[in-house]
Parts: structure tokens; sequence; C-alpha cells
């Protein structure tokens, strides 16, 4: 078919045989080779009724491969050249995940100022986008990136996303044995699971609580399990009428309210 485009640039069926040649690569998983036909189609036809759909799958090709760069790139053609089409909301379906899975998701919001301007805004919240990058490096192993977001989103009051942000960089700091961190986060996600509108179900508490004393114990202080006990009580049983029963290598340590 390359061959077919080469001799006869100018046919009605030249445009056809570059969207085919980019679709039969992306089933070989040829995604360069693919991304190329479709580069050739939208330099020499690009009023081509296969323009649009050439454009989002060269994007998706190199999105297959990690080529971030280029797929950034690419969507954004198809969402300026193809405002409002089917192919552009796609296209911004896949702006977002490549910005979230390379923890760039500040400049997709920045980005959303432009597609205001475009009429396809896209609803959403900075802190659900943020949560789920820090999540994604979390999942690959990135634990600097991702506490760094995670401390972030702990800090912005009423998000959704504080107590559970909180409460996994107090894991990753436990589990780096920085302790003194891990305890500023685990006392945060206990004071956040004691407002009421956070609905923090009683599981989640005790694991919380659990949390905060396996820490205490591990620096092999005594004196401050029990005042840890105190804490949960003030800002977690007083609050939520929540049950805790927290088990750990002490004699059990049962926090309840009378």
């Amino acid at each position: 078919m390359q061959q077919l485009v080469n001799r006869y640039p100018k046919s009605d069926y030249a445009d056809d045989a570059l969207y085919e040649i980019g679709r039969v690569r992306l089933t070989m998983e040829q995604e360069r080779e693919a991304a190329a036909a479709y580069e050739q189609l939208l330099e020499r036809y690009p009023r081509s009724n296969k323009a649009r759909s050439a454009s989002l799958e060269r994007a998706m090709a190199y999105r297959n491969i990690h080529d971030y760069a280029h797929a950034i790139e690419a969507y954004k053609y198809t969402i300026e050249h193809y405002p409002a089409s089917k192919e552009a909301y796609l296209a911004v379906e896949g702006l977002e995940a490549v910005y979230v899975e390379t923890n760039r998701v500040d400049e997709f919001v920045a980005y959303n100022k432009k597609l205001e301007k475009l009429h396809m805004q896209v609803t959403m919240k900075d802190d659900s986008l943020a949560y789920t990058a820090a999540e994604l490096q979390h999942r690959q192993g990135n634990l600097d990136a991702a506490l760094t977001t995670y401390l972030l989103l702990s800090q912005r009051v009423g998000s959704p996303y504080a107590e559970a942000s909180a409460m996994t960089a107090a894991e990753i700091y436990s589990d780096r044995k920085d302790y003194e961190n891990a305890l500023t986060q685990y006392r945060q996600s206990l004071a956040l699971a004691s407002k009421p509108k956070n609905a923090t179900t009683a599981g989640l508490a005790q694991f919380q609580a659990g949390g905060l004393v396996m820490v205490h114990f591990n620096q092999k202080s005594t004196s401050n399990v029990a005042d840890a006990g105190r804490f949960i009580l003030a800002n977690v049983v007083g609050n939520t009428g929540t049950i805790l029963t927290v088990d750990t290598d002490l004699p059990a340590v049962a926090i309840k309210k009378n």
C-alpha cells in the first residue's frame, strides 16, 4: 500500500491507504511505524475524512510505547484541530491519563483553562487527579514523588483525600523507620477521622489507631503508647463513638468508650 501512496499521491484512495497502513502497523505492535503513517496522512491530506481518527490513533501509538512527549503533543493536536469532536474528547481523556502517569497533574490542570476556550473544559477535581497520580507513583515504587503529593493533600482542609493521604504518608514514613514524621501523619489522619463529614469507617479508624500505637511501640516508648491512647480517645472515640481495639505485640491494648 505504501507503494500505491508513493506512486499515486493524488489518488482519491491515498489517504485511505495510509490510514490502513497505520492500523495494520498497530495490530502488529509496530507503533512508531504506525505513527509515521498517520503523520504522513495528516501532512499530505489534512482534509481527509480519516484525519481525525488518524490524529487520535497517532497519539495512542506514542502512548503505547511510553513516548509521552510525542503522545502529549499528538493528543493536543487532536484536541486543538478537531475541537468538540468525538476524537477530541477521547484525546482529552488520553491526555489526562498521560499527565497522571507521569505525575504532571498540574500541567493538565493548567491546560484545562485552554480547553475552556475551546468550549471543552473538563469537569474535574484537582485533588482527585493529584491523588490518582500519587497512587500510581506509589505502586510504581516512586515513593518520594508519591510522598510529596500525599503530604500536600493531607494539609488541604476539606479535601476528601486528606485523611487517606495522611495515613498513607504515615505508612511510608513508618516503613522507613522515620517514626517522628510517621507519628505526625498518623495523628493528622486520626484528627481528620474525627470530622463527621469524613464519615470514617470503624475499620479504617482502628487501622489508623493501630498504626499510631505501633509507631510508639517501635520507638520502645511505653509511656507514649498511653499518650497515643489518650489522643485517640480525645480525637476519635470521643467524637465518633467508635470502639477501637488495637492489637500489637504489647499485651492487648484496648481503647474503648465507656
